[in-house]
């Protein structure tokens, strides 16, 4: 199984059972910052918590569809949480976009 969105759905993965396991999870990245070219504009390691770090440094990677490609044998259940798609994205200098969370 594999997620992406936010952390309500991440958050209800343990009452799914003992019968699935997480592959990967990207959070807090909008599909048009996921799809959109990685950026270096940002190091990704300016906050607070290791997960506000991880989600910033995968947006900034655009890390979306590396992610599928790497478990993409595996999956059997893609759950889409489109939540955070709220917030909208910001455009970098460099063309490349990232979400405003």
């Amino acid at each position: 199984m594999m997620m992406y969105g936010c952390c309500v759905s991440r958050d209800a993965f343990k009452d799914l059972g003992a019968g699935y396991t997480l592959l990967g999870y990207v959070a807090r990245q909008s599909l048009i910052s996921g799809l959109s070219r990685p950026t270096n504009l940002l190091d990704g390691q300016a906050l607070d918590s290791a997960l506000q770090n991880r989600s910033l440094s995968g947006d900034l990677k655009s890390n979306l569809l590396p992610t599928l490609r790497r478990f993409a044998d595996q999956i059997d259940l893609f759950v889409v949480d489109l939540t955070d798609e709220r917030l909208g994205v910001v455009r970098l200098p460099d063309g490349s976009y990232i979400i405003r969370t």
